[in-house]
């Protein structure tokens, strides 16, 4: 799915995180990080966390259940 990314500098950046993405895995956005004292830019390094609820509604588990068929 596509997530939105606040970077350091301000600007803001739609980002593809592709099906099948594990947890902790590290993007990386080049160009977007830090500005060092010498005035080159580092690359902005987003890391995937995911947070599955703890209880599932049984209107959740239908739909899925639906969908997969």
């Amino acid at each position: 799915g596509d997530i939105e990314i606040n970077a350091i500098t301000g600007a803001r950046f739609s980002m593809r995180i592709p099906a099948g993405t594990q947890p902790g895995t590290q993007m990386r956005i080049k160009g977007q990080g830090v500005r060092t004292r010498d005035g080159q830019v580092g690359d902005l390094y987003i890391k995937i966390l995911v947070d599955m609820p703890k209880q599932i509604s049984p209107e959740i588990i239908d739909a899925i259940q639906k969908h997969r068929e």
